[in-house]
């Protein structure tokens, strides 16, 4: 799986963890895991975020496709609100929503259970999920349980907004960047996605720097008017004496 060293990691871990479990069950000897020693493929960090630009784009093809799908509109609102991991939205129950709190309640994150801070708008996205079923937010269409998919539906809303090269897991980082832009710190970034450890969050260190990059030019223009300005009027001052 050379040419899929994604894919080669994935089956390597899964590997990994079902050799694991069989010698804690004591189905086979310690040491027996044939992924101990096998290294992993390097992999290149994705980093795609949407601009505004392209985000007024989504919400125009979003609002168009309301109508006919109102779930799968929301599931994609929700995933750029909140920069939850697909599978924690897909899986969304309605008792895992506390509406007074704000909050919604993940019992099966992938970091393990963890709370979800809701927007106002979130939660304006929430209230408009029509509840067809008993337990499920976005039930599956076709079988028993939550949906898993919607390539198809993705697909379509990015052609309509003229959007290329995106994954719904980009939602999650359009989020975090978004959030670090706007001068949020990385340790409350990182809390508000779930991470366990500071150094997930440091892919987003380096945009950190726009805002100060920003306030460095707003700061330093004033500065150099008031010198240009002083400078100037004292050469004005100096030739009216001579």
């Amino acid at each position: 799986m050379a040419s899929a060293p994604y894919s080669a990691n994935r089956v390597l871990y899964l590997v990994a963890i079902l050799f694991n479990l069989a010698e804690r069950w004591r189905l086979l000897p310690r040491g027996s895991n044939p992924a101990r020693d096998v290294e992993e493929y390097c992999e290149t960090a994705r980093e795609r975020y949407l601009s505004e630009l392209e985000i007024r784009r989504l919400g125009k093809a979003l609002a168009a496709a309301e109508a006919d799908e109102p779930e799968k509109v929301a599931a994609v609102k929700l995933l750029l609100l909140t920069g939850c991991r697909r599978g924690e939205i897909f899986s969304l129950r309605w008792q895992d929503i506390d509406r007074e709190r704000r909050l919604l309640h993940l019992a099966d994150s992938k970091t393990g259970p963890r709370p979800v801070m809701l927007s106002s708008s979130a939660l304006a996205v929430i209230d408009r999920i029509p509840e067809r079923h008993d337990v499920w937010v976005f039930p599956n269409p076709t079988k028993d349980g939550p949906v898993r998919e919607m390539r198809k539906f993705w697909g379509a809303v990015l052609k309509a907004a003229s959007i290329t090269n995106l994954r719904l897991h980009d939602l999650r980082h359009s989020f975090a960047s978004d959030g670090v832009a706007q001068g949020i710190p990385l340790y409350t970034v990182g809390k508000l996605l779930g991470h366990r450890q500071a150094s997930t969050s440091q892919r987003y260190a380096h945009l950190a720097d726009d805002p100060l990059r920003a306030a460095s030019e707003r700061i330093g223009a004033h500065l150099a008017g008031v010198m240009g300005a002083g400078v100037a009027s004292g050469t004005a001052v100096i030739r009216a004496r001579g």
